[in-house]
């Protein structure tokens, strides 16, 4: 399984429209056979940093989500009211037996 963790820094004051658009970005992303998990979370000292939580169950799922229409349309338009670029990070998730 993949966790992609991308820390969002808005511009000052764009906020309700970058959740406008996240919400989109996040309610068809829930769609996808391959996303366990996707969603959008705010910081509660600076109102202006999002992070976006998702979960895959493989690399396979992530280029589906990456390359679909509505990711290609909708993330230009959140690039365009960040002050820098996305901050991504990719991780692998440790699974245990939890048998043992």
């Amino acid at each position: 399984m993949l966790l992609l963790i991308a820390k969002s820094t808005v511009i000052e004051g764009k906020q309700n429209e970058f959740m406008r658009l996240a919400n989109a970005l996040v309610q068809q992303s829930r769609q996808e056979t391959g996303c366990l998990q996707y969603d959008l979370v705010q910081e509660e000292s600076e109102p202006n940093i999002f992070y976006f939580i998702e979960k895959y169950v493989d690399a396979e799922a992530l280029q589906v989500h990456q390359t679909s229409t509505y990711f290609q349309q909708i993330v230009p338009q959140l690039g365009q009211i960040r002050t820098q670029n996305a901050e991504v990070k990719q991780c692998n998730v440790i699974e245990y037996d939890t048998t043992k």
